[in-house]
């Protein structure tokens, strides 16, 4: 019997150690066991000793590692919307944009478009422990987990468990800390509104926490709020499970984050044009009889397969813990886990272009006619900024030319001539 597997993952988030709250459900909504912060080997014992299969998983990811923003945009053209969105939301964000990955809802009339900004790296390194589970655990759609939240004619939805609260409105999804739950009702509640002047706030709240005394607290200063009706309903299921009975009763969200180039394709329609493709090269073949670069194909196919079982015993060497790798992911594993990488040590990124920047001052031919006035570091685009002063401007080419030949990428930005010298600002960036 087919299944459903929601899986959220649980602090502290570590793609090395991947843990997960999760809940399995048959397809008619009823629940037939979770657990708690598991790793996902576990939770495939237990879908094995439950007999579950067909067991389709959706990734319920915390809302606190993602950004929600409602941009408008123009045309109506998907194409074209996924291009422009990620400019719309740039001055909204800290992070820069080629570093997260970028989930919108369908546009309405106005063309405005609901989005989640995640970073990537990151989101990566989920995706790709759950996809690799298969094929017991088949990877179909990812989810915030605050979209998920039932309004039903509410116009404020908070989930509350722990330490963390779910926030849904008609606006905006967010997860946040439950200190900060009073300072971000303030901004929907207190914010004076032209259209809705004197209007009422509907406010459905879950308690998951009901014997806390701190959460009594909080739910008489939220009914405090002037205009607001509050109803306070108290459950013993997690916070989980009541996602999981909402993606039931009301349906999936408006916003997947599985799209663009993570996006998960039909099984069928991939197998199809697969064999398509294959018969197209096989009548080809024939109708050209070139039976001996067939041949040839099938020796280098051989040795392709050969290099790529060594290349993933290599890696199986090297991490003992990899779990359901395959040659034809491999590539891809490399590559999250670089991107990784390059995140974690972008401090390091600073001394070595700092030194190289130095050193070829200390090797150029006039280095007391150059100097600095200024050092800067961007970790996120991993650049070193430097003002400098040198008499003429062939100093200043001289060493970013030095600089270059030892695989460096660097700039000259800007070069103004003052009285008796030249006043410009190098970018260095590493090859």
């Amino acid at each position: 019997m087919p299944h459903k597997l929601f899986l959220s993952p649980c602090e502290p988030y570590d793609t090395r150690d991947s843990r997960y709250d999760w809940a399995l459900y048959d397809l008619k909504g009823l629940k037939v066991t979770g657990g708690r912060s598991r790793p996902l080997d576990d939770v495939q014992q237990v879908l094995m000793q439950n007999a579950a299969d067909n067991v389709k998983a959706s990734i319920i990811w915390p809302g606190n590692l993602s950004f929600n923003a409602t941009v408008s945009l123009p045309g109506k053209g998907v194409r074209y919307l996924q291009q422009a969105l990620a400019y719309a939301v740039e001055d909204k964000v800290a992070t820069d944009i080629e570093l997260l990955h970028f989930a919108m809802s369908k546009s309405t009339n106005k063309n405005q478009v609901s989005a989640h900004c995640i970073e990537k790296s990151f989101f990566l390194g989920f995706y790709d422990d759950v996809y690799a589970a298969r094929p017991e655990i088949r990877l179909a759609s990812a989810y915030v987990d605050s979209d998920l939240l039932p309004m039903e004619g509410f116009d404020i939805v908070i989930s509350l468990e722990g330490s963390w609260a779910m926030v849904r409105s008609s606006t905006q999804s967010v997860k946040i800390r439950v200190s900060n739950l009073v300072p971000y009702l303030d901004s929907l509640l207190l914010m004076p509104s032209e259209d809705e002047e004197g209007s009422s706030n509907r406010i459905k709240l879950y308690d998951h926490n009901a014997n806390d005394s701190e959460h009594k607290l909080l739910l008489a200063e939220v009914a405090q709020y002037p205009g607001v009706e509050l109803e306070t309903e108290e459950l013993s299921i997690s916070a989980l499970d009541l996602l999981a009975e909402s993606y039931f009763h009301n349906g999936a969200p408006a916003i997947d984050l599985c799209q663009g180039d993570l996006r998960i394709q039909n099984e069928g329609s991939g197998q199809l044009k697969q064999w398509s493709w294959v018969a197209g090269i096989a009548v080809f073949a024939f109708f050209l009889q070139v039976g001996v670069f067939i041949g040839k194909g099938m020796y280098y196919q051989t040795q392709a397969d050969e290099l790529g079982q060594q290349a993933l015993a290599t890696y199986k060497q090297v991490v003992p813990t990899a779990r359901n790798t395959s040659v034809a992911r491999l590539a891809r594993i490399i590559k999250g886990k670089l991107r990784q990488s390059e995140a974690q040590g972008a401090d390091a990124g600073f001394l070595y272009l700092l030194g190289e920047a130095g050193y070829q001052y200390q090797q150029s031919s006039a280095p007391a006619g150059i100097s600095f006035t200024s050092v800067g570091y961007s970790a996120q685009r991993g650049e070193l900024v430097i003002e400098l002063e040198a008499k003429t401007f062939e100093q200043m080419d001289q060493l970013k030319n030095a600089l270059v030949t030892n695989g460096l990428n660097a700039k000259i930005g800007s070069a103004v001539q003052e009285d008796n010298y030249y006043r410009g600002r190098l970018s260095v960036r590493a090859g």
